[in-house]
């Protein structure tokens, strides 16, 4: 069974992706709305240039859930710390986003399943 089907299996989610255009670094801005039994959430995503095909809900949730590991840092600090940010503002940026993604993460049910998920991405 492929990964997207074993997350179908476990959580029932509809995928859209909404291609914005190409963003001012030359990445791929895309806006991703995903929807279970919970509720509905959208979410920005950004390919670099090489991509050439759009996200898939793998590439999707893979990134949602490596940014929601932002809960294991005690605090902004230790997150600035740990990716070495300079500019101080722009880590705490960071930080709050990842936190709203993962509040939004919550309310559609998707951290339930957070161990079973990381279990599915190993070796992603």
């Amino acid at each position: 069974m492929d990964r997207e089907a074993i997350i179908q299996d476990l959580i029932k989610i509809d995928f859209q992706s909404e291609y914005e255009g190409q963003g001012l670094r030359g990445q791929r801005d895309f806006t991703i709305t995903l929807t279970t039994a919970k509720g509905t959430q959208t979410f920005p995503f950004f390919q670099g240039s090489a991509h050439t095909e759009d996200p898939t809900l793998v590439d999707v949730l893979y990134c949602l859930i490596s940014d929601a590991r932002v809960s294991d840092f005690k605090d902004v600090n230790e997150f600035i710390d740990e990716f070495g940010y300079d500019d101080l503002t722009k880590g705490r940026e960071v930080y709050r986003a990842c936190l709203r993604q993962t509040k939004n993460l919550e309310r559609l049910g998707i951290l339930e399943f957070l161990h079973e998920l990381e279990v599915v991405f190993r070796d992603f």
